[in-house]
């Protein structure tokens, strides 16, 4: 493994488990808030050994029940730094089931399909800045951006955060272009 890699299936990567829980939506929401801090995270189901998922794609990694115990992974170098955000949120030694719903949101924002009213993700404050400062608004009230492959690869040229390159991409997904709306919680 490079220095350089940011990869979470790189399969000689080491992973740390931050966040162990039944709770599916808490699981999600803790991973999008660390994605959303730079940090990759994924989740490994118990119905999925360490040896299986260790190079899977997240789509495989996702494919669980609501209720199975599942662990928040992140790169050994991030967990330190993972917890502290989790604690930050109030979920430090806590069960994630209880802690989640108790973690700021207000500081999130969520991103949905326009077109569909899919749920998209989250990004952070800055992220949405970023998206203001680069995308035209038709108005102070504008809450809509249209966005398309060149549109997603000028964000990344101009500096966009990884995560967030990677989070439009997967909102685009086979699609032309896409509407995608922000709105904070």
């Amino acid at each position: 493994m490079t220095d350089d890699t940011n990869d979470i299936a790189d399969p000689d990567a080491q992973f740390e488990c931050v966040l162990d829980t039944s709770d599916a939506a808490a699981l999600q929401f803790a991973k999008e808030m660390l994605e959303a801090e730079g940090i990759e995270a994924d989740i490994r189901h118990a119905s999925f050994s360490a040896d299986v998922t260790a190079g899977a794609p997240a789509a495989l990694m996702g494919a669980a029940t609501q209720n199975e115990p599942s662990e928040l992974l992140v790169r050994v170098a991030d967990a330190d730094r993972a917890r502290a955000l989790l604690a930050q949120a109030g979920a430090a030694g806590v069960p994630a089931a209880d802690a989640l719903p108790a973690l700021s949101r207000a500081e999130t924002i969520t991103l949905t399909d326009a077109e569909t009213g899919g749920h998209i993700g989250r990004i952070s404050e800055a992220d949405l800045q970023f998206l203001m400062d680069q995308l035209e608004e038709e108005s102070d009230a504008d809450q809509d951006y249209y966005i398309d492959r060149p549109t997603i690869e000028m964000l990344a040229g101009a500096g966009a955060r990884a995560g967030l390159v990677d989070l439009l991409r997967r909102a685009l997904g086979s699609r032309d272009g896409a509407e995608i709306r922000w709105s904070r919680q």
